[in-house]
């Protein structure tokens, strides 16, 4: 609306302007046309010498077409001091708008950010075999998230990167390449109130006490944003979370 209403505004100092000036271009073109002729037809030089002396300084002895051309001047001359000011005022008019633009970006963020999914890894979590333990997944958001990768893995605690975040393991290969284990898939979580377990992550749980399980998950929200977050952790008969297990995530 606000850009319509600048467009319609521009318009109309444009033609505000130019037609006043066209109309002097017309004027004057045609006094000189007409000059010229009466030059061409002169026997002497003398008369065409008094002919342009009583023409004046706007090439034409008529008093009305002077007063005419010194009137079109006049309001061209006007026509830019109001398209200068008009600039101004569009200039001005634009800095609010664009303060309010930002506001709302910030409240439509912020509706976002409270609406969107946030969806978290842990474990383990018992199954129907209770050789095998399970990773665990839990929705905190509003809304359901798409899980798109989970990158995880188990390693001896000797060999596993102090002090360093998940992705960064994941993606420079800081572990062997057996050592992690990637599932592209489509699931949907919708909220729940608490961790439930995940299926796709399975290992016996007694030959990896005193192990560090890690693990990233990659989701979407329904906005369509890119999310994951990362998780490590100390397997003994529980879980001890290192440090930075849960605050890399996004």
């Amino acid at each position: 609306m606000l850009m319509e209403r600048l467009h319609r505004t521009a318009a109309a100092i444009f033609l505000a302007t130019a037609v006043p000036w066209l109309l002097f271009g017309s004027v004057y073109s045609f006094q000189e046309s007409h000059s010229r002729k009466i030059g061409r037809s002169s026997d002497h030089r003398a008369e065409n010498q008094f002919h342009n002396e009583q023409n004046g300084i706007w090439g034409h002895s008529d008093p009305g077409v002077t007063l005419v051309t010194t009137l079109l001047v006049l309001v061209g001359s006007v026509q830019v001091g109001l398209f200068l000011a008009q600039l101004r005022l569009i200039r001005e008019s634009l800095e609010p708008a664009k303060e309010a633009a930002n506001a709302a970006n910030l409240n439509a963020q912020a509706v976002i950010d409270a609406e969107r999914a946030y969806i978290f890894g842990g474990g383990p979590a018992s199954g129907s075999d209770p050789k095998y333990v399970h990773g665990a997944i839990e929705n905190d958001g509003r809304t359901p998230g798409f899980l798109k990768r989970v990158d995880w893995g188990i390693c001896d605690e000797a060999i596993f990167p102090k002090d360093v975040p998940v992705s960064r393991i994941i993606e420079h290969g800081l572990l062997p390449k057996e050592a992690i284990e990637k599932i592209e898939i489509e699931d949907v979580y919708p909220p729940t109130p608490k961790g439930q377990p995940y299926y796709r992550i399975k290992f016996e749980f007694l030959p990896n006490i005193g192990k560090i399980f890690f693990g990233r998950f990659v989701y979407h929200d329904v906005f369509g944003k890119k999310h994951y977050s990362k998780l490590k952790l100390h397997k003994e008969r529980g879980s001890d979370p290192l440090p930075g297990c849960y605050s890399d995530w996004s």
